[in-house]
């Protein structure tokens, strides 16, 4: 890959066509911004003295080149104006040729003149089908999400930078604007590890290997933080770092650790093992400051890191998310150790067990201390504040209340509040797995959001685009940054699929731009987004999403096919999933439907252990299963109920045989 000092070069071919009867005159001007003095000689527009160059122009023989000043907006650059006359139904092309370091040698000038259009744009279209070509290892029904998936492999690889310094890879947030937020650089890493692209994962993940502690996040804590993940600094002039999210620590040890299961790789946990475990001892240690006993009671905050920053809001607190990812990636670094055999494994598994009691006990008082919400049914539920000691929402009517003393064009967003009440609120306890997913917790915090949160009606707020409430179904269920969080990982583990499915559609449509097969950040109206586009992690997001509706963990289960649409099993539909990465190797599995009969053929991982596999037959129409047969032979351990066969143990590729 290319660093950012590399002198690549963007070629652009732009065509003008005459579709008239008679002969007319085409108009190109190109300029440069910032205004700068510019000459034009042989076939290059130059700057500083002639010293770089800005561009190169090849021009059919009929082109006249003077240097002009180009509007732009309300201000005028310097640059060139092209004419080049068209006879009647004529069309004719210019190359241009953008190097990206225009300080170029006189030997990287000629071989600017020697490039060949065609040929350059038939190798990097032959690159590139080559990336993508097995990158996405399942092919669904549903035709966008399969070159979505595809598209998203390509955004990440073009938007990561080789620094040029150190050599590491720099994964950014978004392809425009975002430097390293490395809570969502790990997004992407445990996507790429999903899918099985195991090595770009690696070489992603070992920047913050390397760059652990590169630079401290603000915050009460105490020592140089020379064990945190954040930091995204190789120098002083070097320094992608971005912002200052307290959630990149924990998911950075959440995504180091998941890549660990994914691969099985002995020999990679145990060269990282001594930064993943500097960075749960920085977490050990920290916690210490806030197991503070005040009058006989411990104090709310008990047992979590001290106050900081959560994501884009810039007030401190000990925000519950902040300590569900933290405690996630410790939960996991100790299951990782343990599979290892490591002598470290009980110390970190001791700690990681303690932490989550704290964050639960924490978040169980917290919730105690507020009054309850009222759902649209006249019930009430205890409501999760996204910290300790708030006690009354930011986000909803206290706040409306104190801005309708202005007058307001539009209803105000709490785009900030929102950040801190629901997207990385209470649900984040729940995809973490803090509280799972079948406590009356994840019923209190779903009905929340469903009822008040993610609709208008209920909170008088603008949520991301008003909700109508005869708009629920397609509008509510969403945060304004859709595909970052949502519940759909929640229903998938409640076997609530058909509000999964609702939801997952939802948020890919909500920022989905199909003339670039991507997506943009957020959306406050709808139809007009807004956030940078190309933002990857979200769109990284939604495809572990995909892939969890067809193949999920659950500990020791392997489930297949249990989140699907059922018309994803129609007659004539089709899916296909070859080596697809699990934590217990991959797996592979193609279905052929009818009326009558689904038929699978499945080879279930062979590379580790697993307790249970089963295949989950969601069938059209809400068909049921009537008998199964394996290999040929009747099987009788399925249930029609729960719609779901168990599949015997064993590598070998089996043919399995549904009937309705």
């Amino acid at each position: 890959m290319r660093s950012e000092q590399t002198p690549s070069v963007l070629m652009l071919k732009v065509t003008a066509q005459n579709r008239t009867g008679k002969s007319a005159m085409a108009h190109l001007w190109l300029g440069t911004e910032p205004g700068e003095a510019v000459t034009f000689q042989d076939g290059e527009l130059l700057a500083h003295s002639g010293k770089l160059v800005r561009a190169r122009l090849r021009l059919p023989g009929s082109a006249r080149v003077s240097l002009a000043e180009v509007a732009d907006g309300t201000q005028n650059v310097h640059g060139a104006h092209v004419e080049i006359t068209l006879g009647a139904g004529e069309e004719r092309s210019i190359i241009i040729e953008l190097p990206f370091i225009p300080r170029l040698t006189a030997s990287q000038r000629q071989q600017l003149k020697e490039l060949d259009y065609d040929a350059e744009r038939a190798r990097v279209v032959k690159y590139w089908q080559s990336v993508t070509e097995r990158a996405v290892p399942f092919k669904v029904p549903e035709r966008r999400f399969n070159s979505f998936a595809k598209a998203v492999i390509s955004h990440i690889r073009m938007s990561t930078t080789k620094d040029p310094k150190s050599g590491l890879y720099m994964v950014p947030a978004a392809s425009y604007l975002y430097q390293v937020f490395a809570n969502e650089a790990a997004f992407q890493c445990v996507m790429l590890d999903a899918l099985g692209d195991h090595a770009l994962a690696a070489e992603y993940l070992e920047t913050f290997v390397r760059l652990q502690g590169s630079k401290p996040f603000e915050g009460t804590y105490t020592g140089d933080q020379s064990a945190v993940y954040h930091g995204a600094r190789v120098d002083q002039e070097y320094d992608y770092t971005a912002s200052q999210y307290n959630l990149d620590h924990g998911t950075v040890l959440w995504a180091l650790a998941e890549h660990y299961w994914f691969t099985r790789d002995k020999g990679w946990l145990q060269r990282n093992a001594a930064s993943m475990k500097r960075a749960a001892d920085w977490v050990i240690e920290q916690r210490k400051l806030t197991e503070v006993v005040d009058r006989g009671e411990k104090v709310l905050e008990y047992g979590l890191l001290p106050a900081g920053h959560l994501e884009d809001n810039q007030d401190w607190g000990h925000w519950f998310a902040v300590n569900a990812f933290a405690a996630q990636g410790m939960t996991r670094l100790a299951e990782a150790l343990s599979d290892i055999g490591a002598p470290a494994a009980p110390h970190y598994a001791e700690a990681a067990a303690m932490y989550r009691s704290d964050v639960r006990t924490a978040v169980m008082r917290a919730s105690q201390r507020s009054p309850v919400v009222r759902l649209r049914d006249g019930t009430y539920v205890p409501w999760v504040p996204p910290l300790p000691y708030q006690r009354f929402r930011l986000f909803g009517p206290l706040r409306v209340a104190y801005y309708k003393r202005y007058p307001q064009k539009f209803k105000p967003l709490f785009r900030l509040a929102a950040d801190r009440e629901v997207l990385y609120g209470p649900m984040i306890l729940l995809s973490t797995d803090i509280f799972h997913s079948d406590e009356s917790f994840a019923d209190w915090v779903l009905n929340d959001w469903e009822d008040n949160v993610t609709l208008s009606s209920s909170l008088g707020l603008n949520v991301h685009g008003w909700v109508d409430d005869r708009y629920w179904f397609s509008q509510g269920g969403m945060v304004f940054q859709a595909n970052l969080q949502n519940p759909v990982l929640v229903y998938l583990r409640r076997n609530e699929v058909q509000a999964a499915i609702r939801n997952l559609y939802n948020d890919f449509v909500a920022c989905y731009y199909p003339d670039v097969n991507a997506f943009t950040e957020e959306y406050h109206q709808w139809v007009q987004a807004s956030g940078p586009f190309y933002k990857i992690p979200d769109e990284a997001r939604l495809v572990n999403r995909v892939r969890q509706m067809l193949v999920r963990e659950e500990g020791d289960v392997l489930w297949l096919l249990a989140g699907i649409p059922r018309r994803w099993l129609a007659p004539g539909q089709t899916i296909e999933i070859h080596d697809l990465a699990t934590y217990f190797g991959p797996v592979s599995l193609e279905t052929d439907a009818s009326h009558s009969a689904l038929k699978a053929r499945i080879q279930l991982p062979a590379r580790n252990e697993f307790k249970t596999a089963w295949l989950v037959v969601r069938g059209p129409d809400g068909k049921r299963i009537h008998s199964v047969e394996i290999d040929g032979r009747p099987w009788q351990d399925f249930d029609p109920m729960l719609e779901r066969v168990r599949l015997p143990a064993g590598s070998r590729v089996m043919q399995v045989l549904v009937r309705y």
